[in-house]
């Protein structure tokens, strides 16, 4: 059959049909003036392909001209050959076919993406004598749908990146909607982006929190302003989280409020990097004074126990006068002592640095120490072979000397000290948690013991000047440690649980080559 005979064969039928075999009545010109005049681009082709008819809209579309489409037939325009057959093999047994994906070529655009709404005529013996399609590019909205996939992909990451995530809650109803980074930052199992009952969310809100959060919600729809709050969350494996809530209050025409909607962040990390940083600006500050007060204290003491001397000598057959002098020469001995510690808290600690090994001056100075720790506490130690470190070992005994009697005192019944020194590198994402440490090799000492431990408000003090949790005035302590520390450029950082024990780490940076001293 010719494409003549065809349109002959189609054009004969007795009722006038449009898309989908429809009869339209009224003719074959208001059938011809809705098939030229639509928007979508219509064929009609034979079985084969060849093309019968075409609307203005498809040789737009395609961008051939009337006589020249019509010698063409529709596998032509086909970007892979074998969609035709893929056409084919859906079509079969079908009288329509809707929504077939493919790739067509146009003589002006190029390559376009396709969507086929394909149905059949057959002739009296069922065969299929002709195709009536209309074609719509979709070229455009898969661009955009992919940019939205795209869009969607890149905030989810950097929601993730950001600890981050945004949500709605309308008024009208108990119901809003959540992005995925709000179920991960409060600890919920992944969702479908659905609307959530703000019940759901005050489960996840610490209990001692929960009032702030609903007076500054309901502050805010009755201002009708923008609102910003911080609450803990219950614990979330194992640890409370602290989430900085920022939105405003969306109103319809008429002002009357229609939602909250806003960002939730998971500030954990920050909070603690920002209270490691005040403390470590508090200590430094502490320091510089502490420093000061030495200095001129050295001073003031350099004269009084030379004039003590000097009495000494002059009044030498006097007992009692002898006694009341060496009582004030120890005194002052004692108080030179304190400056010296202050000043290994404050400036210039490191005063004879050498290369040694911290391993080695943990088995140089443990027998030394050791008869003092009570009888039921066991030493243990892991020391491997470390690089070497510079530093003053008189420093480094004493910054050992302090720690172990920390721990000494903290174990009340039978317990356990253990000492481990080892290499460690590193690297930025673990300096990111730990304020104040940069990236690069070091030697960490560790001391840990099983003792009694300490409350928060007594770690944030442990290391300023005079500070104890047993006795008062007995030195510097952990303030002095931590001078020495800080002198050789070196990081430390205390945890603590009452109950649980301390451990107390030590990071020096690491040298490489020279002669290890003793």
């Amino acid at each position: 059959m010719g494409k003549g005979q065809a349109r002959e064969m189609f054009e004969s039928e007795s009722l006038e049909y449009g898309w989908g075999g429809t009869a339209l009545p009224g003719g074959d010109d208001r059938y011809r003036s809705l098939f030229d005049q639509s928007m979508d681009a219509i064929v009609i082709t034979r079985q084969g392909g060849e093309f019968i008819d075409a609307n203005p809209a498809a040789l737009a579309l395609f961008g051939y001209p009337q006589d020249e489409m019509m010698r063409m037939d529709f596998q032509e325009l086909y970007v892979n050959p074998g969609e035709g057959f893929r056409f084919q093999k859906e079509m079969k047994e079908k009288e329509s076919l809707q929504g077939f994906k493919t790739r067509l070529h146009s003589k002006d655009r190029g390559e376009m993406d396709c969507l086929l709404d394909v149905a059949c005529r057959r002739d009296g013996k069922g065969n299929i004598f002709v195709y009536q399609g209309i074609i719509r590019d979709i070229t455009e909205a898969l661009r955009a749908e992919k940019a939205l996939r795209e869009s969607k992909k890149n905030l989810e990451k950097a929601e993730r990146m950001a600890r981050m995530g945004n949500w709605r809650r309308d008024f009208n109803f108990d119901g809003g909607e959540w992005s995925p980074g709000m179920y991960r930052i409060l600890g919920l199992p992944p969702g479908k982006g659905e609307g959530v009952s703000f019940k759901t969310f005050l489960s996840r809100v610490n209990p001692r929190d929960a009032d702030h959060v609903i007076s500054v919600l309901r502050e805010a729809e009755k201002s009708k302003g923008d609102f910003e709050f911080e609450f803990r969350t219950i614990p979330i494996e194992g640890k409370e989280r602290v989430i900085r809530v920022q939105g405003e209050v969306q109103l319809d025409d008429a002002g009357t409020p229609l939602r909250f909607f806003g960002t939730s962040q998971d500030i954990t990390e920050i909070r603690s990097l920002y209270n490691q940083l005040y403390k470590s600006q508090k200590i430094e500050a502490i320091a510089g004074l502490a420093g000061g007060i030495a200095h001129e204290f050295n001073n003031a003491l350099t004269p009084i126990i030379g004039h003590v001397e000097l009495l000494e000598m002059v009044h030498d057959q006097d007992e009692m006068t002898v006694e009341s002098l060496k009582a004030m020469k120890e005194s002052g001995l004692r108080m030179t002592q304190l400056t010296g510690q202050l000043l290994s808290y404050a400036e210039g600690g490191k005063y004879h640095p050498v290369n040694l090994s911290l391993s080695e001056v943990v088995n140089v100075t443990l027998p030394f120490i050791r008869n003092t720790f009570k009888p039921h506490v066991h030493v243990e130690k892991d020391l491997s072979d470390v690089m070497n470190v510079e530093a003053d070992k008189t420093q480094v005994q004493m910054l050992l000397s302090s720690i172990l009697a920390n721990a000494n005192e903290a174990i009340e019944n039978e317990g356990r000290i253990k000492i481990v020194v080892e290499n460690r590198d590193v690297d930025g994402d673990f300096t990111k948690h730990h304020a104040g440490l940069e990236p690069g090799q070091y030697v960490s000492l560790t001391i840990e013991d099983d003792g009694k431990g300490m409350d928060e408000a007594s770690i944030k003090k442990i290391f300023e000047p005079f500070f104890t949790t047993k006795f008062h005035g007995r030195g510097m302590g952990m303030a002095a440690v931590y001078g020495i520390v800080k002198n050789h450029g070196g990081w430390i950082h205390v945890d603590s649980e009452l109950g649980e024990g301390t451990a107390v780490r030590i990071y020096l940076p690491a040298v490489k080559g020279g002669q290890v001293c003793c």
